[in-house]
């Protein structure tokens, strides 16, 4: 019988990830709203919670904290709403609140793209290489004063563990944007440290698809 989403749990060496509530959209809209935060991890998966003010702070670099604060969206109660229940309710996404031992909250992951669910009564045992399962990947770390400490490495680490054990994934497809590469060598060593590389790039990039975000990719073969 599948986990219901509320009931979700699940255990790393540092964090827990748990099914993401509605009584964590607070700190989200907080952390939202942070100029550095959401420099490196604006939304590019739920749209209406960014705009190309927040996407230019990317581009602005080089400017006071203050004037790319002032340049960011307020975003909106509704807009934030909206994109839980939407998450919430797509049987092909699963959103995680990564937190401390203590409860602290650090982030969220986000899988979505999920495969149909399967009527497979056992995915656990399941032959991977009998076809792909693949998913995609956003996740926003957000608590500045705990970047770098080890708590990413385990949260992608204990979300892979989930994903291709209990969902019989076999792919998690991850874009990385430039600001990654630019402004936070920690969060590369983390993802390759947690078992994600480049993909190859491909000839041309493919509709709606950013020219300039590399992907990255874990698989359950290397896990």
């Amino acid at each position: 019988m599948a986990v219901p989403k509320s009931a979700l749990e699940v255990q790393g060496e540092l964090v827990l990830l748990r099914s993401f509530a509605v009584t964590d959209l607070p700190w989200l809209k907080r952390y939202l709203e942070d100029a550095e935060v959401i420099g490196l991890f604006h939304p590019h998966h739920a749209p209406n919670l960014g705009s190309a003010a927040a996407g230019g702070v990317l581009r602005r670099g080089r400017r006071r904290r203050a004037e790319e604060a002032a340049r960011l969206p307020v975003i909106e109660w509704a807009d934030l709403m909206g994109w839980f229940q939407a998450v919430r309710d797509d049987r092909r996404a699963l959103l995680f609140a990564a937190t401390t031992w203590t409860g602290h909250l650090l982030g969220y992951l986000l899988l979505y793209d999920l495969p149909e669910p399967s009527s497979e009564p056992d995915l656990e045992r399941r032959d991977v290489t009998s076809g792909e399962r693949k998913a995609r990947l956003e996740f926003l770390f957000a608590d500045r004063t705990l970047w770098a400490r080890g708590y990413e490495q385990d949260a992608l680490k204990t979300l892979q563990r989930y994903a291709f054990s209990s969902l019989g994934l076999t792919e998690i497809r991850l874009p990385f944007p430039p600001a990654w590469a630019e402004r936070a060598p920690w969060l590369r060593a983390a993802l390759e440290e947690s078992g994600f590389h480049p993909a190859p790039a491909p000839a041309l990039p493919g509709p709606g698809r950013d020219a300039e975000a590399a992907v990255w990719v874990a698989r359950a073969s290397q896990a």
